[in-house]
């Protein structure tokens, strides 16, 4: 698979900003790398890692029916993991600290 284009720190605000943003909002280059996560009223940025069950099951499944398997196609099975790049108890806050900091945040 192809690298995904990033977005800039502009159209991550622009997404954040929207009444119906989903979450976790996953976003990176060349592939996803971190996730927007809003975890009982705190707002973080977490690095995603694999769900390695997931992962597995996918690739078997997909070999099973001999269909081509890259660890691209591993994309759908990222979560978000331990490590917390950001932190804030308030969306405004979370955005400020985005406006702050070095992009991209990784």
């Amino acid at each position: 698979m192809a690298p995904r284009p990033s977005i800039s720190r502009a159209e991550l605000l622009r997404r954040l900003g929207a009444p119906n943003v989903r979450l976790p909002l996953p976003f990176g280059w060349p592939h996803h790398q971190v996730a927007v996560c809003c975890e009982a009223g705190v707002w973080r940025l977490r690095v995603l890692v694999t769900d390695e069950p997931r992962f597995d099951a996918l690739r078997q499944e997909r070999l099973s029916k001999r269909q081509p398997f890259m660890p691209e196609h591993g994309e759908t099975c990222l979560i978000p993991g331990p490590k917390i790049l950001l932190e804030a108890e308030s969306l405004d806050e979370f955005i400020r600290k985005l406006e702050a900091g070095p992009w991209p945040p990784w």
